[in-house]
């Protein structure tokens, strides 16, 4: 329950520290929430956890974790950099770092007497399986709530905080589904997984279809405030419904400085 609640009021929140814009961080600061949450939390683990001495024969594989660590920060540091500043060198080093230090990880992770993923695991088919299932289901609907957002924001003239509104419910729908997945697991088994990537497909679909044939007409906002939409407005360009999505949400013609769109105009 309590990361359903992360999930349907971190958005929001998330959107209100966009608009307050914090010391002009702009959507920087929506990260301060971190170190004031993570901070409490310390402070409470610190005052109510009972102690615990451990298992003094149980350790961390500190290489391990050294390689998944630069692992991370080479390839999120190479795709972030590249895509907004052009692939230059530094951000082609940093990703081959990155491949580079996921190599050893994995080799380390065969040779360390308390690996962070017991390898074991990867010859379970059903582990395997599920695995990359989970990490190619999250990252498309991810990836779909991100361009829904830009959109909402560049295309339909929506503040982040109605943009992060107008998201909830699918965060809503997140929760309810956790809960009655819970009961129905063990009734329907695999099965669930799969009515579950029906009900996503089709309203990815009816999205789809949404978008395709509204565009940003449907927009509920009249001011059409978004710096993106009064630019393509004033070029006076005539654009398909599909390639106005494209344009607003991955088009490199939108830089941005200072966490602000700044038009190309």
């Amino acid at each position: 329950m309590g990361k359903g609640l992360c999930a349907v009021g971190g958005p929001i929140l998330a959107g209100f520290l966009i608009d307050a814009d914090l010391f002009s961080l702009g959507w920087r600061s929506m990260f301060l929430i971190n170190l004031v949450l993570g901070g409490a939390a310390l402070a409470a683990a610190v005052k109510l956890l009972p102690k615990d001495t451990g298992t003094p024969e149980t350790g961390v594989d500190g290489l391990g974790s050294g390689f998944l660590a630069v692992t991370m920060l080479g390839l999120l540091y190479g795709l972030i950099d590249g895509s907004g500043n052009g692939w230059t060198v530094v951000p082609i080093l940093a990703i081959a770092l990155g491949l580079v230090s996921f190599v050893l990880f994995c080799r380390r992770q065969r040779t360390a007497s308390a690996p962070l993923i017991q390898p074991s695991l990867l010859k379970n088919k059903g582990f395997t399986s599920g695995l990359i299932l989970g990490i190619v289901f999250f990252a498309v609907v991810a990836g779909l709530l991100y361009v829904l957002s830009v959109f909402m924001q560049n295309g339909l003239g929506y503040t982040p905080l109605h943009a992060a509104l107008g998201l909830s419910p699918v965060a809503a729908g997140i929760v309810l589904a956790s809960i009655a997945a819970y009961r129905l697991i063990a009734k329907l088994g695999r099965t669930l997984i799969l009515v579950g990537l029906v009900v996503t497909l089709i309203g990815t679909g009816w999205l789809f279809a949404l978008v395709l044939v509204t565009g940003s007409a449907g927009s509920a906002d009249p001011t059409r405030s978004s710096p993106a939409w009064r630019c393509a407005r004033r070029r006076g360009k005539p654009r398909g419904r599909l390639r106005e999505l494209n344009e607003l949400t991955v088009s490199p013609g939108w830089p941005r400085r200072r966490g602000r769109p700044r038009s190309s105009c």
